[in-house]
């Protein structure tokens, strides 16, 4: 294998379980081929930059992952590891997915892959990644499974590639599987086997029962035999002493017989037993043959189901980045649907701008006409009437000096005023409630509801003059007023009686009105005091 591998793992977490995988990788691998941190860096060496170094250059990444792997913890800031971007674990998963290169989670002793709420979102592909896992008690079967699939220690240069490492679950689960049946197929095969010698050894026995009794019968008959020569050759004297001893001996014979037919009835029974076990050893070993059978049938159908499940991966993947794909456009359409709300939304505060600027004009516009028609009115009228009358028209303004309910016409509303001589020189009656505004600094509008008087100012001989333009002064007290510029805010002076100086805003177009002539410095404020 020519591609280069690293172990990646934490000390406090599965360093034995690594020691002994890297040990079984240098069995099939040069020494230089393969990286673990503690085995792999010289004496002096910067760590993070061999360690940045092996990730570049690696082609398949192990990510050894025990129980504690995810919340491992940095026993001096007390916090979790992976939440740490300088991480050495994260640094190496996160540089491998970025090279998109296999990297295989490996499941230490029943370790499960951690949820993704708790990877950090730039090594979250880890969890896309195919697993392989390894057991304490399969621990050589499972790591010799492992470097098969990635495919090391062949005669043939190849390097690893994520098909040669798509080892599965379902993979796992198939041989675990065969392993089981093979465990069992194997002990039944003992069991026959222990059985079979089992009724050899209790046939050598009854062979043995059968042969002792027959060799003590003979004896005793030879015995007998000789015992009646002897009767013959020694006379009838002895005849009683001899038959005795003769029957002594039959009946000891008798005696061994007996017990001789017991031990053959004890082996045949022992015999039946073999054979009842035997054949039970035989059941046995066809029972495990049907479920090798079966076993190798599901293996079958469970590969099939493999396969299907692959080509179901395939299509999910596909919808998934077709759904990706539709899942941009729609963001564009979104994009540009917000820039186009945008412009229309400036568009239409630009418009709406643009009305207030013209209802502000008309607004204004329409009280120059109505002060002019007024003023012609005025001229029109008798001049010996201290009010001029206005008809369907308001006065309003900022100097406000009363209001009374319930007057019962418009004349009763000009006496109030009259009687205020020295602050009211414009009143409003509203015709429907009957209600009496006065006014000393107003302006005129149109309305129905109110017809209006101003008070005529006596004509002196002597006209109204002020000093010249003070720029940049503003007078202190009085009223205020809209005007449009410094000639119309000194009429308004010139009108009231009251008004000793006044000062215009050139910016926000106010005429301030005041009884005193004090000046202050005031920018874009301009003044003039009456003479």
């Amino acid at each position: 294998m020519a591609g280069k591998i690293f172990i990646s793992y934490r000390r406090d977490d599965s360093r034995y379980q690594a020691q002994r995988i890297y040990d079984a990788f240098l069995r099939r691998l040069p020494r230089e081929t393969i990286f673990m941190d503690v085995d792999a860096i010289p004496l002096g060496a910067n760590f993070v930059k061999v360690l940045e170094g092996w990730v570049e250059q690696c082609d398949v990444l192990l990510v050894l992952m025990g129980a504690g792997w995810v919340n491992s913890t940095d026993p001096k800031t007390r916090k979790r590891r992976l939440d740490d971007q300088k991480d050495f674990v994260r640094v190496e998963i996160r540089g491998a997915l970025t090279r998109d290169i296999p990297v295989v989670p490996v499941l230490l002793d029943g370790a499960e892959l951690p949820d993704e709420a708790e990877l950090p979102d730039d090594i979250k592909g880890l969890l896309y990644r195919n697993a392989e896992f390894v057991e304490y008690r399969t621990f050589d079967a499972d790591v010799q499974r492992l470097i098969r699939k990635l495919g090391v220690g062949g005669s043939t240069q190849q390097g690893a590639s994520p098909a040669i490492i798509a080892g599965t679950q379902l993979d796992e689960a198939i041989e675990q599987r065969d392993h089981r049946s093979r465990a069992e197929s194997s002990e039944a095969q003992r069991d026959l086997a222990d059985k079979t010698r089992e009724t050899k050894t209790l046939g050598k026995e009854r062979k043995k029962g059968w042969f002792t009794p027959t060799i003590v019968a003979t004896a005793l008959l030879a015995a007998a035999a000789i015992g009646t020569l002897a009767f013959w050759r020694v006379g009838f004297r002895d005849s009683e002493i001899i038959a005795e001893k003769v029957d002594i001996a039959l009946r000891a014979a008798q005696a061994r017989a007996a017990d001789a037919e017991k031990a053959r009835q004890v082996a045949e029974a022992k015999t039946a037993d073999a054979e009842k076990a035997r054949q039970a050893a035989e059941a046995k070993t066809a029972d495990a043959e049907k479920a090798r059978q079966a076993a190798e049938a599901t293996t079958a159908d469970v590969d099939k189901a493999r396969q299907a499940a692959e080509a179901k991966t395939a299509d999910v993947e596909k919808a998934r980045q077709a759904a990706e794909a539709k899942t941009a456009d729609a963001e564009k359409a979104r994009q540009a649907a917000e820039a186009k709300t945008a412009d229309t939304e400036n568009a239409l505060r630009a418009a709406e701008a643009k009305i207030a600027d013209a209802a502000k004009t008309q607004q204004a516009a329409e009280a120059k006409a109505t002060q002019m028609a007024g003023a012609a009115q005025a001229t029109a009228e008798d001049t010996s009437a201290p009010f001029t009358r206005r008809t369907n028209l308001k006065a309003q303004g900022q100097a406000f000096v009363s209001y009374t309910s319930n007057v019962p016409s418009v004349s009763n509303c000009e006496q109030h005023c009259a009687q205020n001589s020295h602050s009211c020189n414009a009143f409003s009656y509203n015709k429907r409630n009957r209600d009496c505004y006065e006014y000393a600094v107003f302006e005129l509008v149109s309305n129905e509801d109110y017809d209006s008087g101003i008070r005529r100012q006596a004509v002196s001989s002597v006209p109204v003059t002020f000093s010249g333009r003070k720029t940049d002064m503003m007078v202190t007290g009085g009223d205020s007023v809209h005007t449009d510029s410094f000639a119309e805010c000194e009429q308004f002076c010139a009108k009231n009686q009251s008004c000793k100086a006044y000062s215009f805003n050139r910016l926000a177009k106010w005429c301030n009105l005041s009884p005193n002539a004090n000046l202050t410095p005031a920018i874009n404020w301009d003044s003039a005091v009456r003479n």
